[in-house]
């Protein structure tokens, strides 16, 4: 017969979940707390980047699961890329660029400028995580972008009010700092 599930689990050194929704963060914060008892969980492909903006909204779970449970959760493989572009009031007239937010533990956080050649290169690193803001003023600097003068109302227009996410801005809210790490 097929062999006792639970039996397997309790004798598991460590566990895999693969591709779970956003609806499903909280079964897995319930197994890592009853069944895994301090092993380790690896999680595969979950893109907790995009679940995460899911959270507090309807039919999701709280946000306070980030605050106490997915802090807890050290990215070993990250890449986010993004596209951006700048209007210039010189020919090209629009600057488009790429670049991505990199993490391959226990290496340090890089941001990547992608170059003509399709390749990446990194023009900044740190030991923690770098916001999605942070992230596209390293891409701008490293391209000569950079052109607005520091709190003038052109700088606002061009980044906004808002350069970061909820879940990047609330750190004093969290029980742990692991995600940064």
């Amino acid at each position: 017969g097929a062999p006792d599930s639970a039996a397997a689990g309790a004798a598991a050194d460590v566990y895999i979940v693969t591709n779970i929704t956003g609806v499903e963060l909280p079964a897995l914060e319930e197994y890592t707390q009853q069944v895994a008892q301090g092993k380790p969980v690896v999680t595969w492909n979950l893109e907790l980047d995009t679940l995460r903006g899911d959270l507090g909204l309807l039919g999701y779970p709280p946000k306070d699961l980030q605050y106490r449970f997915l802090s807890r959760v050290r990215p070993v493989f990250f890449l986010r890329a993004r596209d951006y572009s700048k209007s210039v009031g010189v020919a090209p007239f629009i600057i488009n660029y790429s670049g991505a937010l990199f993490r391959e533990y226990p290496g340090p956080w890089q941001v990547l400028l992608k170059q003509d050649s399709g390749e990446y290169a990194c023009i900044a690193e740190d030991s923690l995580r770098y916001n999605l803001g942070e992230v596209k003023e390293e891409l701008m600097a490293a391209m000569g972008l950079n052109t607005e003068e520091a709190g003038s109302t052109m700088a606002f227009l061009r980044r906004g009010y808002k350069t970061s996410t909820w879940f990047e801005d609330d750190a004093e809210l969290e029980q742990h700092r692991d995600w940064r790490l």
